[in-house]
């Protein structure tokens, strides 16, 4: 880790034969590595469990929670937050690099951004702001997969009149293949059937993934049409921009970002 940095760091280990250095916390937050003795490892579960026990570490401006199959330089965290303090969104996350394993496609990075605003980010690497995670730590236990919380976090974020925004000047790799059929089995869970209990108890729409705007990356030039949907398209890798998942992103996004 850097030396000089920022932000501290607070590793929640469920299982104590692959982190023996992990103990109860006791002093203070920095570089700790917390044991937790719950049953389940279940993320957001412990991590409502970290919250609730150490109501001091809800005073950060911004928290950063990751899981642990993704690959970024300790180094660049500070810029992470930094970018994600200047877009005034409250809710967002990293994006992630072109040769990750990704369910969702606006997750992608796009170079022509420093970050865009979206409708959407997934609970895999949240960052949220102080003032929304008060708001949006009670719904942490709805569910043990976590599937349809980020929707219903970035409907809330929303609701309540602020941004959510993907950082792309620091993206993330994510290494392992999306599913993690092993641990829902374990969990005894289906967690299809997870977000749809989201979606119908919290009144969550189904919506199109899309962008709303953002702010150029000034490494990757203006576009010369003026309109943020050319950056949209020059910002991404070619393979990616003949899926169909991209056609889906761009026709939503274009009322918002012009033509």
């Amino acid at each position: 880790m850097p030396v000089e940095r920022s932000w501290d760091l607070v590793v929640l280990a469920y299982d104590p034969a692959l982190m023996p250095e992990a103990r109860p916390l006791s002093e203070g937050l920095q570089g700790a590595i917390v044991l937790d003795n719950s049953a389940e490892p279940c993320k957001f579960h412990g991590i409502h469990r970290f919250f609730t026990d150490h109501p001091e570490a809800q005073g950060y401006e911004s928290v950063f929670m990751p899981d642990d199959d993704l690959l970024l330089n300790p180094a660049n965290l500070d810029a992470l937050f930094l970018i994600f303090e200047s877009s005034g969104a409250h809710l967002g996350q990293p994006a992630l690099t072109w040769d990750s394993y990704c369910s969702h496609f606006v997750t992608f990075q796009n170079k022509a951004f420093l970050y865009r605003y979206t409708n959407f980010i997934e609970v895999m690497a949240p960052i949220m702001k102080r003032e929304f995670l008060a708001t949006a730590l009670p719904t942490f236990r709805f569910n043990k997969s976590s599937w349809g919380l980020d929707c219903l976090w970035s409907k809330m974020c929303r609701d309540q009149g602020h941004r959510v925004a993907i950082i792309d000047r620091i993206p993330v790799v994510h290494t392992r293949p999306v599913g993690g059929a092993g641990l829902y089995a374990a969990l005894g869970v289906d967690p299809r059937q997870d977000m749809i209990q989201v979606m119908q108890t919290f009144q969550v729409p189904p919506e199109p993934a899309t962008v709303f705007g953002g702010r150029l990356d000034e490494r990757h030039g203006q576009p010369l049409s003026g309109h943020l949907a050319e950056s949209l398209v020059s910002g991404l890798n070619p393979d990616l921009i003949r899926r169909p998942e991209f056609m889906q992103l761009f026709q939503a996004s274009l009322p918002h970002l012009g033509v």
